[in-house]
């Protein structure tokens, strides 16, 4: 078996797949991830695993604004920041790979606090329609929240070309150019190809040379003095934060940037659903979660037993 799979927290991640109830090729696929990035995978102890509850990105928020931290973005980034040592700045930045309608759940908190950050859109159908989102989004680029491109070009041959057509959709549905841009990182299972590291390295070397062409003005991609915390999982299926996702002490002088997918993020109350298969099992079974989903709660032990 391989040492990460072994280790405990590999151990915890097997399980979780367990709970999930993959099927065999997705796990066997998963299991082929898990022992090839031992280095990326959590040595510290997971507090959440997907879908999140919101309240823990308003923590996140309060507990760094106590601490004085200064929040960025990449309109001060970008094409240049003076970075004071006796400070450090937080740089929050939303993928919307799935899912828009969850992006207020953030949006809400910032406002409520003050602070700003990026959202980086993909414009494909093929993930969302962004149509019935625009106004609000247009609207929210008013208040000062920054709006970038989520490319999916690096996959293609011709990537030049998606990454102009890209642009001209973004110019058109949002009324503005796109100054900034990030890439999309397809799921580990079945989509990347195995060269993808090579592909977006390719395409970050070859646009940085052509960032005026296109209209931008930088991206987070290039800011390799950024140090990281993101709520990506691997391969896409599911995201977890470590147990110092919210209080790390974070060095003077430098930029921390907060990477979250809106995807992975619910607001109380959370949700559950049982496969209507499982209702079979027992009457007993069935009432629990009649009960449950009615009260939105859970029922004691004592009225499961009755």
């Amino acid at each position: 078996m391989h040492s990460f799979i072994a280790s405990n927290n590999g151990q915890k991640l097997v399980r979780l797949l367990d709970v999930m109830g993959l099927k065999e090729p997705l796990r066997r696929a998963y299991y082929k991830i898990l022992a090839r990035k031992e280095k990326v995978l959590p040595s510290k102890e997971i507090i959440s695993i997907s879908p999140h509850n919101i309240k823990l990105y308003e923590y996140f928020i309060r507990f760094h604004i106590s601490k004085g931290a200064k929040f960025i973005t990449s309109a001060d980034l970008y094409p240049r920041f003076d970075k004071k040592n006796d400070e450090y700045y937080i740089h929050l930045r939303h993928d919307i790979d799935y899912a828009p309608e969850s992006l207020h759940l953030f949006l809400d908190i910032e406002k409520k606090y003050n602070i700003r950050s990026d959202i980086y859109l993909i414009l494909s159908n093929d993930y969302y329609d962004v149509d019935p989102y625009v106004k609000a989004f247009q609207s929210y680029a008013k208040e000062g929240f920054v709006f970038g491109l989520h490319t999916l070009a690096p996959a293609y041959e011709d990537f030049y070309s998606v990454l102009r057509d890209e642009l001209d959709i973004f110019q058109l549905k949002m009324g503005f150019s796109a100054k900034y841009f990030t890439i999309h990182g397809p799921s580990a299972y079945p989509e990347r190809p195995e060269d993808w590291p090579v592909r977006r390295q390719k395409f970050l070397d070859k646009v940085s040379q052509r960032l005026p062409s296109f209209g931008f003005e930088g991206s987070s991609n290039y800011s390799l003095d950024f140090s990281w915390v993101e709520d990506a999982g691997q391969g896409g299926f599911f995201s977890y934060l470590t147990e110092d996702w919210i209080t790390e002490s974070l060095p003077m002088g430098h930029v921390h940037a907060v990477l979250t997918h809106p995807c992975h993020w619910v607001d109380w109350p959370i949700k559950w659903k049982i496969h209507h298969s499982t209702y079979n099992e027992a009457d007993k079974l069935k009432s629990f979660i009649e009960s449950a989903r009615d009260m939105n709660t859970l029922p004691s032990m004592k009225d499961i037993e009755k």
